[in-house]
C-alpha cells in the first residue's frame, strides 16, 4: 500500500544508496505494480473490446509514474539491476512534464472518442424517431430497436465513468509518488477555468440525459407500448429527465417494468456510477449564497501582471488568489460569532425589555434590530468587498464589540435606546457579505464547495451555540448584581469573543491577493473587456448608418444597460419564485425561534434555561436534516421537493395552532412536535430552494456590489426582519393570542406561495447557460 511504500523508501534513504540501489528499484517497482494492479484489472475485465482502443491507457500512464519516480530517486546515482525497458526510458524522457504530457493526449483521445460516439447514438435516435413517427403500426419492432439503442448507450455511459475513475485514479497516484508536486488541483482547476478544455466535454454530462429521454419516449410513443400502458398512465413523467443533476427516476407505471423498464434501469444504474458526488456537501454549499459560474470564477483583466503562462497548454492562465489558512478559518469564525450574536439575546430579549421598564412584546425588536441593520451593511460589504476584505471584518468586529458593550451597560443605564442601538451595531457586525465574497473571490472553483459547507456549517453552529450559551448562563447561577445578570451576561460573554476576534483579525488576518482593478457595475452588467469573453463582442454595433464603431460607455448606456437588466431580473419566473419562497421560509424560521421563549413562557411556564436548550437543540437539527435532504435529492428534482417541503410547512403551521379556548389545555408536545416540524421544513426548504436558485439564476448576475448572492441574502434577511416584526405585533396583542395571531396568517401565506409555486412549476428548470448573452 502506499503507506508501506513511504515507510520503505523512509527507512531505505536511511541506508548507503550505492548499496542498495539494486533493491530500491525492484522493491519500488513491486510496491507500485501492487498498488495499482486492482483498477488495472478492472479497467481490462470491464471494458467493451470494440472500444478498447479509446479508454485510458492506464498501463502506459502507470509505466510513465514509476519512470519518474525512479527518475526522481536517482538524483545523479547509476543503477543497476534497473530492467532495461526502465532505463531506456530513463534515458529519453528529460522533460519533467512528460506525464503531464501523456496525459492531456489521454484525456484528448478520449473526448474526441466520447463526442464521437455520443453523435452516431444521437444519430440512429434521431433515425429512430423519423421512422416512427411515419410508420406506428409495428411498436413492438421500435421498441426492441430502441431497447438495442439503450444496450450500446449503457456501454457509452459505462465507457465514460471507467475513464473518469481511471483519470481520477491515476492523478491520485502521482499526488502520492510525489507529494511535494501535487498534480491533481493544477489539472483539474483547467476544467474550472479554462472555456477549451477537454475535461468540460469529459464531465459533461447533459447529452447523456438527453438520450435518455428520447430513448424513453420512444418507447412510450410506440403503439405497442402505448396499448398496454393506456389504463397505467402517470401524471409526471418527465419529472426526473430534466438535467444530469437528477440522475433518479421518478415513480414508473406497471407496464414500463413490465417491458421499458430493464434497459431504462440498466442506464440509470451506469449513470448514477458515473455521477458519484457527494450530495450532502452539495446541499450544505447551496445555502451558502455562492453563485460563481466556472467560466466565471473572477472578474477578468487583461492586465499582463494578472496572468501567468501555462507551459502545458501555451496560452496565459490567470493566477490562482494566495491566501492563507489563518485568514480562511478567521473568516468562517466571523460568521460563527455573527450569528451566535444574533441568536443568544433570543431567551431574554423579552425579560430585558421588561426589567427596562417596558413590555416583554419588544422582544422581537430586540431581536429584530440586528437584521434591519443588515439589510443595509449588506450592501455596504458587498461594495467594501470590490477593495479590501480585512479592514471591512475589523470595522465589522468593532461594530459588534461596541454594540455588545453598549448592550451590557444598557441595564446599569436603565436605557431601553442602548438596547436597541447595540443591536443595530451587532447588525453592522453581520459581515456575511465579505466572507461570502472572500469564498467566491479566493478559492479556487473546485475548492469552492468545501469552504461553501464550512461556511454553512459555521452558521448552523452559532444558530445552536447562542442559545446554548443563554442556557447555560441560566443552569450556572452566578449570582447577580448591578452589571452582571441574567441579561446583561450575553452582552459581555460576545464582547470578550469579538475583542479575540477584533485583535485576531489585525495580527494574523492576511489580504489576498486582489485579481481585478476593474469596478464592478452596479448590477452585474456584462463587462466584456478581459482577453477570454472579446470573442462575445459583436463585430459591427448596431447603429444608424452601419458603420462599425467601439461602443461608448456613457452615463446614458450604462443606465439603460442597468434598466435591462433590472427587468431581466424581475421577468426571470424561477429566479423570482424561489426568491420569494426564500423570504417566505426565512419569514417562518424566525417566527418559531423569536417567538418561542414568550409562547413557552406563557403555556408552559418554562424559564429562559429551558427556551434557550430548546431553541438550542432546534439549531443543532439542522445537520440531519440536510443528511434528509441530500438522501431524498438523489430521487427527487428541485422543484418537487420544493412543493413537498411547503406542504410540510403548512401542515406544521396548522398543527401548531391552538384550537381549545382554556390555554391550560394546550398540549407541549403539541408545540414541540410541530415547532421541530417547521423547523426542519424550512431549513430542507432552504436547501432545496437555493439549489433550484443557483441552476436558474443567470451567470452575467454572480459578479458585482448587487450580485445574486446579495439579492438573495437580502430576501432572506428581509424575511427576518419582516418576522421579528410580526412577533412584536402579535405580542402586544396579548400573549394569549400570540401563537394564533403569529402562525395562522404564516399558514396563508405558505398555502399562497405554494399554489404560486405550483403555478409556475413547469418554468422551475434548470437555465441553460449556453442561450445567456
Amino acid at each position: 500500500c502506499g503507506n508501506c511504500n513511504s515507510t520503505f523508501l523512509w527507512r531505505l534513504s536511511l541506508c548507503d544508496r550505492r548499496v542498495c540501489e539494486t533493491s530500491l528499484c525492484d522493491t519500488l517497482s513491486e510496491n507500485i505494480e501492487q498498488s495499482m494492479v486492482e483498477f488495472g484489472k478492472k479497467l481490462a475485465a470491464w471494458k467493451h473490446e470494440p472500444w478498447s482502443l479509446h479508454y485510458l491507457d492506464y498501463r502506459r500512464l502507470k509505466k510513465a509514474l514509476k519512470v519518474l519516480k525512479v527518475q526522481s530517486d536517482r538524483q545523479g546515482v547509476e543503477f543497476t539491476g534497473v530492467k532495461a525497458e526502465i532505463l531506456e526510458d530513463l534515458e529519453k524522457q528529460q522533460d519533467p512534464q512528460y506525464f503531464r504530457h501523456l496525459l492531456d493526449l489521454e484525456v484528448e483521445k478520449i473526448v474526441l472518442f466520447y463526442l464521437r460516439q455520443q453523435g452516431e447514438l444521437a444519430a440512429q435516435l434521431s433515425l429512430l424517431r423519423e421512422k416512427q413517427k411515419s410508420n406506428e403500426s409495428c411498436g413492438e419492432d421500435y421498441a426492441a430497436r430502441y431497447i438495442e439503442v439503450g444496450q450500446e448507450l449503457v456501454q457509452f455511459v459505462r465507457f465514460a465513468e471507467l475513464n473518469a475513475t481511471g483519470l481520477r485514479k491515476i492523478l491520485k497516484k502521482h499526488d502520492k509518488m510525489f507529494k511535494a508536486q501535487p498534480l491533481t488541483e493544477l489539472y483539474m482547476s483547467q476544467y474550472s477555468n479554462d472555456n477549451d478544455s477537454h475535461l468540460e466535454q469529459l464531465y459533461n454530462y447533459g447529452g447523456i440525459a438527453a438520450l435518455v429521454t428520447t430513448i424513453r419516449n420512444g418507447l412510450n410513443n410506440s403503439s405497442y407500448h402505448a396499448a398496454l400502458t393506456n389504463s397505467h398512465q402517470t401524471s409526471d413523467n418527465d419529472e426526473t429527465d430534466e438535467a444530469d443533476e437528477t440522475d433518479e427516476t421518478d415513480e414508473k407505471d406497471e407496464t414500463d417494468e413490465q417491458w421499458g423498464e430493464p434497459i431504462l434501469q440498466k442506464i440509470q444504474n451506469a449513470r448514477i456510477k458515473l455521477t458519484q458526488a457527494s450530495h450532502y456537501t452539495k446541499t450544505l454549499a447551496t445555502q451558502a449564497l455562492i453563485f460563481i459560474h466556472h467560466t466565471d470564477s473572477h472578474d477578468s483583466d487583461d492586465d499582463d501582471a494578472d496572468l501567468t503562462f501555462d507551459p502545458y497548454s501555451g496560452r496565459r492562465r490567470k493566477k490562482q488568489p494566495t491566501r492563507s489558512k489563518i485568514s480562511s478559518f478567521l473568516n468562517l469564525v466571523s460568521t460563527f460569532l455573527y450569528m451566535t450574536n444574533y441568536y443568544i439575546v433570543a431567551p431574554t430579549s423579552g425579560l430585558y425589555a421588561a426589567r427596562l421598564g417596558s413590555t416583554e412584546a419588544l422582544s422581537g425588536i430586540i431581536i429584530g434590530m440586528t437584521p434591519w441593520a443588515a439589510l443595509v451593511s449588506s450592501i455596504l460589504y458587498s461594495w467594501w468587498a470590490n477593495h479590501s476584505y480585512k479592514s471591512a471584518l475589523i470595522f465589522a468586529s468593532a461594530c459588534s464589540l461596541i454594540g455588545n458593550v453598549l448592550y451590557a451597560l444598557a441595564l446599569p443605564c436603565n436605557s431601553l435606546t442602548m438596547v436597541i442601538i447595540a443591536r443595530l451595531l451587532n447588525g453592522f457586525g453581520g459581515a456575511r457579505a465579505i466572507n461570502r465574497r472572500y469564498i467566491a473571490d479566493v478559492f479556487t472553483s473546485h475548492e469552492r464547495t468545501a469552504a461553501s459547507v464550512a461556511f454553512v456549517t459555521a452558521g448552523a453552529l452559532g444558530m445552536a451555540v447562542g442559545p446554548g450559551v443563554a442556557a447555560i448562563v441560566g443552569y450556572l447561577d452566578i449570582p447577580e448584581n448591578t452589571y452582571w445578570t441574567e441579561e446583561t451576561a450575553p452582552g459581555y460573554i460576545m464582547f470578550v469573543a469579538w475583542t479575540v476576534f477584533f485583535v485576531s483579525a489585525i495580527l494574523f488576518f492576511k489580504e489576498p491577493q486582489k485579481l481585478t482593478a476593474l469596478p464592478p457595475s452596479s448590477f452585474s452588467v456584462n463587462q466584456n473587456n478581459s482577453h477570454d469573453t472579446m470573442e462575445m463582442q459583436p463585430l459591427l454595433s448596431n447603429t444608424s448608418n452601419g458603420n462599425s464603431f467601439k461602443q461608448t460607455n456613457t452615463p446614458k448606456t450604462r443606465v439603460s444597460r442597468l434598466a435591462l437588466s433590472f427587468t431581466a431580473f424581475f421577468s426571470n419566473i424561477p429566479v423570482m419564485t424561489t426568491l420569494f419562497i426564500y423570504f417566505i421560509l426565512k419569514l417562518a424560521l424566525e417566527c418559531i425561534l423569536s417567538s418561542a421563549p414568550s409562547i413557552t413562557a406563557y403555556y408552559f411556564h418554562w424559564n429562559t434555561t429551558a427556551s434557550g436548550t430548546f431553541l438550542a437543540i432546534l439549531g443543532i437539527l439542522i445537520f440531519p436534516a440536510n443528511l434528509v435532504l441530500a438522501k431524498v435529492s438523489r430521487r427527487y428534482s428541485d422543484r418537487y421537493l420544493i412543493i413537498v417541503t411547503l406542504l410540510m410547512l403548512i401542515a406544521g403551521t396548522f398543527g401548531i395552532l391552538f384550537y381549545g379556548s382554556d390555554s391550560t389545555t394546550y398540549s407541549m408536545t403539541q408545540y414541540v412536535t410541530f415547532a421541530v416540524f417547521i423547523f426542519l421544513s424550512t431549513n430542507m426548504l432552504e436547501g432545496v430552494n437555493m439549489s433550484l436558485l443557483s441552476k436558474t439564476i443567470p451567470k452575467s448576475w454572480a459578479r458585482g456590489t448587487f450580485n445574486s448572492g446579495l439579492l438573495a441574502t437580502e430576501a432572506g434577511t428581509l424575511g427576518r426582519a419582516m418576522g421579528d416584526v410580526v412577533i412584536s405585533a402579535t405580542a402586544l396583542a396579548g400573549f394569549d393570542k400570540m401563537l394564533n395571531l403569529t402562525f395562522a396568517p404564516l399558514a396563508f401565506v405558505s398555502i399562497v406561495i405554494t399554489i404560486v409555486t405550483w403555478k409556475v412549476y413547469e418554468y422551475l428548470v434548470p437555465v441553460d447557460q449556453d442561450d445567456e448573452d
